[in-house]
């Protein structure tokens, strides 16, 4: 049995993209809201569940730019809720995500979502996700 998952690119707009069967991505700027869906889905799904989310690391460059609560804050409820409900919990970098899945790739599969860049972002990670664990063959790339 394939797993569902979730995949999150965590900021003031955050892209979500779900695999369930078929692939869904959307972006969402209520954070409130994303922690909603995300409880959501988890207590629903039974079976082999992944939460991907890019990792979000503070540094000299973020406290200058921005102080991003709510990538932190939403990559600790993720954390939390992945725990609370038995899912796998699988932190990306950013760059690994973007170098493999470019939006070629996304295109070739049907997924680019035209004028969304935070859920092509989380389809990113989703991507990642799924070839690197053989749930999809290559061969499609």
């Amino acid at each position: 049995m394939q797993p569902r998952m979730i995949a999150i690119d965590p900021g003031k707009t955050t892209g979500v993209a779900v695999w369930s069967g078929d692939v869904h991505a959307d972006q969402d700027e209520d954070w409130l809201r994303c922690c909603h869906r995300l409880e959501a889905w988890l207590a629903a799904w039974s079976g082999p569940t992944v939460v991907v989310i890019e990792r979000f690391i503070i540094n000299v460059n973020t406290v200058g730019n921005s102080q991003a609560p709510w990538s932190l804050e939403l990559i600790g409820v993720a954390r939390y809720l992945a725990h609370k409900y038995g899912a796998d919990y699988v932190l990306q970098t950013p760059a690994d995500a973007k170098n493999f899945m470019k939006d070629e790739r996304l295109k070739k599969l049907g997924w680019h979502r035209k004028g969304k860049v935070h859920a092509n972002d989380a389809l990113r990670h989703l991507g990642l996700y799924v070839f690197s664990h053989k749930l999809m063959s290559t061969d499609v790339l």
